[in-house]
């Protein structure tokens, strides 16, 4: 599968995820959903849910800063030194998520999008380095795939079967009957 078809997989499964939200203002709502609250009640609703809610000034969202969860992560990768830092499964979905709200809202100026962007990338290319020297075997693959994101698992079995062919067509070890 692509991953980009994986990665839609996960970020549907990510809205669907319970959050806590606090309602701003009284609500009754019964359409698609049947939801009544009252102003200051803090609950758990679907993701998908709290951010149309909030985009409606109706709630406030209780999750952690991505931003401050983003420089975290670039800190512990930093002193993993060639180990490679845990991060959730879908922390990338929550980083993206994250940015295209801030895009949206244009909000947060102490920590504008480029800035969060530097970082990501930061991250991105810290990692790719730990993942390339771990892609070489499959043992250490199994070590480490754990500690990857959804997305990094995928480029880290790719890499490998990358680096297997690679191998494989110079040492002249390929059974295949291509004659290209």
């Amino acid at each position: 599968m692509r991953l980009e078809d994986t990665a839609r997989v996960y970020t549907l499964g990510y809205m669907l995820e319970p959050i806590r939200v606090r309602f701003k203002k009284s609500i009754r709502l019964d359409t698609l959903v049947k939801l009544e609250a009252r102003e200051d009640e803090s609950r758990a609703l679907p993701r998908w849910l709290a951010k149309i809610l909030s985009t409606y000034g109706m709630v406030d969202v209780q999750e952690p800063d991505m931003g401050i969860e983003l420089l975290r992560a670039l800190s512990r990768e930093k002193v993993s030194g060639s180990n490679i830092a845990m991060l959730e499964p879908n922390f990338y979905i929550r980083v993206k998520d994250f940015i295209d709200d801030m895009k949206r809202r244009e909000v947060r100026k102490d920590m504008s999008v480029d800035r969060l962007m530097v970082t990501l990338q930061d991250i991105i290319l810290l990692r790719l380095d730990k993942m390339i020297n771990h892609a070489k075997s499959s043992y250490a693959m199994q070590e480490v795939e754990q500690r990857l994101s959804i997305e990094e698992r995928l480029l880290l079995k790719s890499m490998h079967a990358s680096i297997e062919e690679f191998k494989a067509y110079l040492m002249g070890s390929n059974n295949s009957n291509n004659n290209d």
